[in-house]
């Protein structure tokens, strides 16, 4: 479902993994209601 923000997520990650840890925060806040339109 989420396989491009994560691959977007994996480069945060590799070259800011603080940054990227709050990113994934917030894209787990937006990913409980159901959006399948922001991650198309």
């Amino acid at each position: 479902m989420f396989e491009k923000p994560l691959m977007i997520i994996s480069l945060q990650t590799y070259f800011n993994p603080e940054s990227s840890i709050k990113q994934l925060n917030k894209i787990s806040q937006r990913a409980q209601p159901p959006t399948p339109a922001r991650f198309t």
